[in-house]
């Protein structure tokens, strides 16, 4: 099972970029979303709750 990952891909941009080259190496362990609003990201967050997720990863 992938530990949802969700990306704030407007974050800083030029660390966003070393973030994607991070992901190239170990993005299989991942299922990446890339939520676009703060609105957007809880709906998601609260669905991983509601769905049993034991962790998630939040970055950006």
């Amino acid at each position: 099972m992938k530990i949802p990952l969700f990306f704030n891909n407007t974050a800083r941009s030029a660390r966003a970029g070393r973030f994607r080259r991070w992901l190239e190496r170990y993005g299989s362990v991942f299922d990446v979303m890339e939520p676009e609003s703060s609105e957007d990201m809880l709906n998601r967050l609260a669905a991983q709750a509601r769905s049993g997720a034991p962790a998630v990863a939040v970055a950006g």
